[in-house]
């Protein structure tokens, strides 16, 4: 396990792997970590050790639910958590303030947690192929977001802060 401590790279995609171990968060100069295409339902809470990543590839696993300790990921700039089962994100994730890009699609997300305006760098958002029903009020401090897709969910009502936007390039509703 020592001679991985240096690894600033680990990429385990398109695998069978059930079981991320604890020791995951042994890795602490990780920078990019990409564990899509497996079959996880949980990550240990060792993974906000982690805190020079940069790039977190979570996509199509069985995730239902993301430890708290993702708030720990302050360096992260790129996250993919599409098509899992999640019906929630905690609140933590808006202390990913450096976050530029987050793909949350097709999970089964009934709303966005409020701290999701606390994402000031976002500039690119995917919440497509959930169950969203309408957005927090907080959407509107986005203020560098250009690309929002929020497809295939169940939008009855856009909120008045949607129109603060400065820089929208590209809105898919």
């Amino acid at each position: 396990m020592s001679s991985l401590q240096s690894l600033r790279q680990l990429i385990l995609a398109d695998n069978k792997l059930t079981i991320l171990p604890e020791w995951i968060g042994q890795l602490t100069l990780l920078t990019k970590l990409n564990i899509s295409k497996n079959n996880f339902t949980l990550l240990p809470d060792s993974i906000g050790n982690l805190k020079q990543l940069t790039q977190l590839y979570l996509g199509s696993n069985q995730l239902i639910e993301l430890p708290d300790s993702i708030g720990e990921f302050t360096h992260l700039t790129y996250f993919s958590i599409y098509k899992n089962q999640l019906t929630q994100l905690p609140e933590s994730i808006g202390k990913l303030t450096e976050l530029t890009e987050l793909n949350i699609s097709n999970n089964e997300l009934t709303c966005l947690p409020e701290s999701i305006g606390s994402l000031k760098s976002l500039n690119y958002l995917n919440i497509s192929k959930n169950q969203l029903t309408t957005f927090p009020e907080s959407i509107g401090n986005l203020t560098y977001l250009w690309h929002l897709n929020a497809s295939e969910n169940n939008l009855t009502i856009l909120p008045e802060s949607i129109g603060q936007l400065k820089r929208p390039g590209f809105i898919k509703k």
